[in-house]
């Protein structure tokens, strides 16, 4: 179940955009997945704002522009799984961000 919360939506962020910590999702190139509405915009963007702001390993995830799970731990496997059990149900179809490079499939 877990694994359909997350949107099939994949960006990569600029090297230069976590440096700078500005230009927001606007600077992101979206690789595959189905066309982002403007609500998805506003969230993501959203999501990238938070998570900007930490410089330990950290997890959010927005759903309509609100947090609706936050969690940051030193395993981001971990923080992901804490964030959605924040609220299960408001995290289905919401914007996972992280701050650091994810290598792995959260289940």
């Amino acid at each position: 179940m877990v694994k359909t919360l997350i949107k099939r939506l994949h960006f990569i962020l600029t090297k230069s955009l976590s440096e700078v910590n500005a230009g927001g999702i606007a600077t992101a190139i979206q690789h595959h997945g189905k066309e982002m509405s403007y609500n998805n915009y506003l969230d993501a963007d959203a999501a990238w704002n938070c998570v900007a702001k930490f410089t330990n390993p950290i997890c959010v995830i927005v759903k309509h522009t609100n947090p609706c799970g936050v969690a940051s731990r030193d395993d981001i496997l971990e923080a992901y799984r804490l964030a959605v059990k924040a609220d299960p149900v408001s995290a289905f179809g919401g914007i996972v961000a992280f701050n650091i490079e994810v290598d792995e499939v959260p289940i």
